[in-house]
C-alpha cells in the first residue's frame, strides 16, 4: 500500500510503496525516469517540479520526512530537530541528522542520485513546466540533488563507551524525553498526521549550538528563549540538564558566549545577527523593540534604537513583508507603501532612520560603514562580543 501526504487542495505530493506492492514500486519508479517524480528516499517519491520549487528549507523538511517514513524508529537530532520543531536556522541544514548508537554507521551519506535514468530533456521539460522558461547553463542541475542522512552518535557522556551506544543508566531518562512531532507544512506539501521522534528541544539547542559559530548559536538562542515558532518560552535554566552533552572545554565555552549574548527580544534571525553584528563592529548595544509615539498618536515598534544619538535601526528582511502581506492581507506595493508612511511619520519626530539588509550583514565592513554615516555611536566601555 502506499502513504500519501497531501497539500491541501494539491495533488498527492509524496508516496511511501511499500516493498509488497511491486507494480506500484514499477509505475512509481518508471516516473522517476521521465522526470515526473523525484525519489528522496527509498521508495519515498514527491512532485518533482514542486521538488525544485520548494525553498532549500522545505526540501530538507520533506527529506526529513521520507526519512522517518522509511526508517520509523529514526531519532532525529540537531539542526533537523530544530527545524522540526518550527525553530528558524541562519542557514539550512544540507544533512537530515539522526542519531546512531553504531560508530560504524556514524558520518555522512553520499548524496544519493533522486532523478534515477531520467535524461536531461525530461529535466528539463520539468524545469521548464515549474518556472515556465527553459533552463541555461549546468547550474539549474543542482537543484536536482537530494538531501544527505547524517548519523551522529549520542554525546559521549551519554554512551556507555566510547565505541558504544546510550549508557542504560541514561537510556530511561533519554528515551522518557523524546517527542513526537508533526513536522511544520511547507508551501508544497502538508505533514499532516505524520508523527517523527525527536529529541527533547532544550538538548537539541545544546548540542547544536555549542557546535556553531556564535552568528548560528545566538539566532537559535533568541528564538527559543524567545518561544518564537515553538509557542512557548524557554528559561535559560532549563538546558541545564542536557549542558553534559558538551563534548570539550571549548565547546562550552562556545555554547556560553552564545547564552550569555542572547536576547529574546530579537524578533528575527536577521535582527539576531544584527544585533551581534552592531556588537562584534564596536557599536554602542541599541535597545530593542522601543516604541515610538507619532504626531496622530500611533505608536510603532522599532527594531534598534539608540535613544541619545535620536537613531532608529531598522533590519529589512524580505520576511518582515511577506509576514506582514500575510497577516494583513495587502499586496507587496500596499506594505511598502505602509512601511515607508511609518518611516515618515518617525522621522517627523525627528529621529534618524537607517536601513541595512541581508547582503550589508554578510559584509560586516560595509554595514560599519552605514552605521557610522548615520551617526551611531560607538561602545564607550566593554568588549564586543
Amino acid at each position: 500500500m502506499a502513504t500519501v501526504i497531501r497539500a491541501s487542495t494539491r495533488s498527492t505530493l509524496l508516496q511511501v510503496c511499500g516493498a509488497e506492492d511491486d507494480n506500484a514500486a514499477h509505475r512509481l519508479r518508471h516516473r522517476v525516469n521521465r522526470a515526473e517524480l523525484v525519489r528522496i528516499r527509498r521508495g519515498c517519491y514527491f512532485s518533482a517540479s514542486d521538488w525544485l520549487r520548494s525553498p532549500p528549507w522545505d526540501r530538507h523538511l520533506i527529506a526529513t520526512v521520507a526519512t522517518g517514513l522509511v526508517r520509523r524508529q529514526e531519532i532525529f537530532c540537531r539542526e533537523t530537530a530544530l527545524a522540526l520543531y518550527g525553530v528558524p536556522l541562519l542557514k539550512t541544514p544540507q544533512a537530515v541528522h539522526v542519531r546512531t548508537n553504531n560508530n560504524g554507521q556514524s558520518g555522512r551519506r553520499g548524496r544519493a542520485a533522486i532523478t534515477g535514468a531520467a535524461p536531461r530533456s525530461s529535466l528539463a521539460r520539468t524545469w521548464h513546466q515549474a518556472f515556465g522558461e527553459q533552463p541555461s547553463g549546468g547550474a539549474w542541475l543542482r537543484r536536482f540533488t537530494g538531501v544527505d542522512t547524517k548519523r551522529v552518535q549520542y554525546p559521549l557522556k551519554f554512551r556507555e563507551s566510547l565505541r558504544r551506544g546510550l549508557d542504560p543508566r541514561i537510556a530511561v531518562d533519554y528515551s522518557g524525553a523524546l517527542q513526537h512531532l508533526t513536522p511544520p507544512p511547507g508551501e508544497f506539501f502538508d505533514p499532516q498526521g505524520i508523527h517523527l521522534r525527536t529529541e527533547p528541544l532544550p538538548l537539541c539547542v545544546v548540542d547544536t549550538v555549542c557546535r556553531s559559530d556564535m552568528s548560528a548559536g545566538v539566532v537559535i538562542l533568541d528564538a527559543v528563549l524567545a518561544g518564537r515558532h515553538t509557542g512557548r518560552s524557554m528559561e535559560r535554566n532549563a538546558f541545564n540538564p542536557w549542558l553534559q552533552s558538551i563534548p570539550s572545554q571549548r565547546a562550552h565555552a562556545r555554547w556560553q558566549r552564545a547564552l550569555e549574548f542572547a536576547d529574546p527580544l530579537s524578533e528575527s534571525p536577521g535582527e539576531s545577527l544584527s544585533r551581534l553584528r552592531i556588537s562584534q563592529l564596536g557599536f554602542e548595544v541599541p535597545t530593542l523593540q522601543q516604541e515610538i509615539t507619532v504626531a496622530d498618536g500611533t505608536r510603532y515598534r522599532t527594531d534598534f534604537f539608540w535613544k541619545d544619538a535620536g537613531v532608529i535601526g531598522e533590519f529589512d528582511g524580505i520576511m518582515k513583508y511577506t509576514r506582514a502581506r500575510t497577516l494583513a492581507g495587502l499586496a507587496a506595493a500596499d506594505v511598502v507603501v505602509k512601511e515607508k508612511t511609518r518611516e515618515r511619520r518617525i522621522e517627523q519626530q525627528g529621529y534618524r532612520v537607517v536601513r541595512w539588509d541581508w547582503n550589508d550583514l554578510r559584509s560586516p565592513e560595509r554595514l560599519r560603514n552605514i552605521l557610522s554615516d548615520y551617526g551611531v555611536p560607538r561602545a564607550v566601555q566593554g568588549k564586543p562580543a
